[in-house]
């Protein structure tokens, strides 16, 4: 290490100095990151259910009837399904 290697005690404190400054500046870097890391998902776009849960990890579109309602659970990942199909026929059996 330069600091080891380095006799005059001039130019060992010039080193510990910049060894102290170069420290801090990695932990300002680091406490940026971790701000940036957490990010605060919107309550709405969070998994409401099973069938959502299921959508997401498997990534295809889930569909669940409720009474004679149907729901769509379609992830983001198959929105290129739906941009190169114009229709989506859905049939009520």
């Amino acid at each position: 290490m330069k600091l080891d290697q380095t006799e005059d005690p001039g130019d060992q404190e010039d080193l510990r100095d910049e060894i102290a400054d170069l420290q801090n500046e990695i932990k300002e870097i680091e406490e940026r990151i971790r701000d940036l890391k957490t990010v605060k998902a919107d309550e709405r776009e969070q998994p409401q259910d099973q069938h959502d849960r299921e959508a997401l990890d498997t990534g295809k579109p889930s569909f669940v009837f409720e009474g004679e309602t149907l729901r769509m659970i379609i992830p983001e990942s198959c929105t290129d399904f739906l941009e190169k199909n114009e229709t989506i026929r859905i049939t009520a059996l």
